[in-house]
């Protein structure tokens, strides 16, 4: 039997709900992008939502989260990646 462990990020490091929907996803629907080469370049548009997403201050909290979920969740199940 597998059991699987989802785990939502807190709300600090995950991308605000109005910010995803004005800038990402109206201007991928705008420019009717689907493919991943597109989307990034339709990224560097939405200006706002890139610099939330690669601040440092965020990078660093999103990689200590998901570190600590790993070493509490994950590798007591005896995984070695899990993402």
């Amino acid at each position: 039997m597998s059991m699987f462990l989802i785990t939502l990020a807190p709300g600090e490091i995950r991308v605000p709900k109005e910010m995803l929907e004005k800038e990402f996803f109206a201007l991928m629907e705008k420019e009717g992008v689907s493919d991943v080469e597109e989307l990034n370049k339709l990224l560097d548009k939405a200006v706002s939502l890139k610099n939330f997403l690669k601040s440092e201050d965020r990078v660093k909290k999103v990689a200590e989260f998901m570190a600590r979920h790993y070493q509490e969740n994950v590798e007591p199940m005896g995984y070695k990646a899990f993402l």
